[in-house]
Parts: C-alpha cells; sequence; structure tokens
C-alpha cells in the first residue's frame, strides 16, 4: 500500500488479535500507521500480558466504541495457585507463597460464588480513576490506593482444565463490563488461603465480535503490502452498523427522519416500536451512507448522534487515485 502525508479518513472496526507484550494504546497506533488513518480508539483495554479481542474503531465508528465496551466479553484465563503478586498477574511482584496444592474440587466448590451479580474491588494497577489519577499511576509510585469494592456481572464460569502438578487451573469466562479477571484470580486465592495470580490471559470475544473475525498485526501488516489500498481496507475493515446489530433498527418516514435531524422530539405510534422499553437506544437509516441513533423514552424519539459512513466515497477515490498513478 502506498502512503502519502494524507491520512484515509475511513470508518468501521478492525479486530485485532492482540499480542502479548504491547498495551492497547501501542496496538492502535500501530493500526493507525498501517492503514494510514486519521482517527481510532481501542473498545477496551487488555493488559500488556494478555492477547485476544481488541476492537478497533476508526473514523465515525468511535462513535459507536461505548456499545461494544457494555457488550459481553468472554476470556479464558489461566491461575497460578500459591503465589500472589502486587498486581494479581504474572507481571507484578511476588507478595506472598505458598505450598498448598488447590484440588479440581477446591475450584469446583467456590465456582458459583463468582456467577451472577457479586461484588469485585478492581486491581490496585488498574485504569480506575482515583481523585482523577489512575490507579497503576499511583501504585507505580508505591501508594497504592485503596479500591472499593462495585458491583459487576458474570454470565457464567467454568473450568477448561485443571493441572494439579503446576498447581494451576484454566478456566472460560462470560461476563459483563468492568469485570477484573485478576480480581477473580486474586480472590479465590484469598479463598483458598494460598494466593493465586493470572499466568495467562486471552479475550476470545466482545459482543458479537468472535476469534473468526481477529486479524494479528503481521497479517494486517502484510495484507498493506501486497494488496491495492481498496482491497485491504474492505478485507480487514469491518462495516460500523456491525457493532450496532443488536440495537433495534426501524423505518422511519422521511418526515420524522427530518423533524429528528432538526433536533425535533417527535411522538411516535409505531407498531415498531411495541416491545421496546421506554428509555431503550433505537436505531435508523437516514440514507446508505448514515446512521442515527436515538433514545426512545415515553413514546417519543430523540436523536443522540448521526454517524456518516462515507467509505464507499473514500474507496472510489482511492481507486482513482490509483488508476491515474
Amino acid at each position: 500500500m502506498n502512503k502519502n502525508n494524507k491520512r484515509n479518513n475511513v470508518s468501521g472496526w478492525v479486530l485485532l488479535d492482540k499480542p502479548t507484550g504491547l498495551t492497547s494504546m501501542r496496538c492502535v497506533n500501530i493500526i493507525k500507521e498501517y492503514l494510514n488513518v486519521k482517527k481510532a480508539g481501542h473498545a477496551g483495554t487488555l493488559d500488556p500480558m494478555a492477547t485476544g479481542m481488541l476492537p478497533i474503531a476508526l473514523g465515525e465508528a468511535t462513535k459507536t466504541i461505548p456499545y461494544i465496551v457494555a457488550a459481553n466479553k468472554v476470556y479464558e484465563f489461566i491461575v497460578q495457585w500459591g503465589i500472589e503478586t502486587d498486581s494479581c498477574d504474572s507481571d507484578g511482584n511476588i507478595i506472598s507463597r505458598s505450598d498448598k496444592i488447590v484440588s479440581q474440587g477446591d475450584v469446583e466448590a467456590i465456582l458459583s460464588e463468582f456467577v451472577g451479580e457479586i461484588e469485585q474491588v478492581p486491581p490496585c494497577f488498574s485504569a480506575v480513576k482515583v481523585a482523577g489519577v489512575r490507579a497503576y499511576t499511583l501504585a507505580r509510585q508505591g501508594k497504592p490506593p485503596q479500591l472499593e469494592p462495585r458491583p459487576v456481572y458474570v454470565h457464567s464460569l467454568r473450568i477448561r482444565n485443571h493441572d494439579v502438578e503446576r498447581n494451576q487451573t484454566t478456566f472460560v469466562m462470560e461476563c459483563g463490563k468492568g469485570v477484573y479477571v485478576r480480581s477473580i484470580a486474586q480472590d479465590m486465592g484469598k479463598i483458598f488461603n494460598c494466593g493465586g495470580h493470572v499466568i495467562q490471559l486471552r479475550r476470545c470475544s466482545v459482543g458479537i465480535f468472535n476469534e473468526d473475525d481477529m486479524f494479528l498485526l503481521d497479517k494486517i501488516k502484510n495484507l498493506v503490502h501486497t494488496e491495492t489500498v481498496v482491497s485491504a481496507y474492505e478485507i480487514i475493515i469491518k462495516p460500523i452498523e456491525d457493532a450496532l446489530i443488536e440495537i433495534p433498527l426501524l423505518n422511519l418516514s422521511q418526515e420524522t427522519l427530518s423533524k429528528l435531524l432538526l433536533g425535533k422530539e417527535v411522538l411516535v405510534n409505531n407498531e415498531q416500536l411495541i416491545n421496546i422499553e421506554s428509555g431503550s437506544i433505537v436505531r435508523a437509516r437516514k440514507n446508505a451512507s448514515t446512521i442515527l441513533l436515538m433514545k426512545y423514552e415515553k413514546a417519543h424519539l430523540k436523536i443522540m448522534r448521526s454517524i456518516e459512513n462515507t467509505n464507499q466515497k473514500i474507496f472510489n477515490n482511492l481507486y482513482e487515485t490509483a488508476i491515474v498513478s
């Protein structure tokens, strides 16, 4: 892919299979460089040691990040029993050791305590803000904050494998927003009175985005160097609206759409809304390239965001530029 100084204002989602050893923001910056795009952001931090699904929004797709952040996630992770670290993972400093061997039966006996709505204290090495400062910044300064427990939701937690010789357990967990896998390991270790920390962590899916859709960094780099600009983009970038697929889609008249775009609240009596609760977010299409996100409340619709997907026009321009050059 030939680059020039002008970055492309492309919109959509790149589903990166994040490698271990890189921060999430470093991955975002690498993708910006590889694809030569103006704007990008990720939908949910993965720790440097972690691998797997890192959804990266490009251009107008950044407006849909909150909907992916709020989606359910699936993680696979391995906990090492008998060692506790200050960061609750293998990147941290060891603060205690135990010779206790945890059996599979021990783990099975406490699984139910970590399913459903639970109270969880985030690790002190986390992105939670304390008086405007990230907790990990304070922890690195030797001032680990005392964080308050908060409610989170775990849909399921099961054992995939238990290795008694290594004193390790592999788990698969599906959870909602804000769950810290490292805190699960730490809290279990406390119950067993032996400590525990995460030695391997992989995010398998986020919402409708799953492992089959992911690209490794090397694959993306190879595509942008071996394919045309348009071909590479079409292979790598998923449509903006994929992130909104679970938000109800309405078919609205042009008259209603025009009123909404003027900022008005519009009273609607539409059978499409019969089963939609008041306070819900819904969407509609103004045309092939414009998506409207609206709030439905007390029989009224009010526009929240207008998202422009101009990729086809951009792709056509890039194609024409390539032909001319």
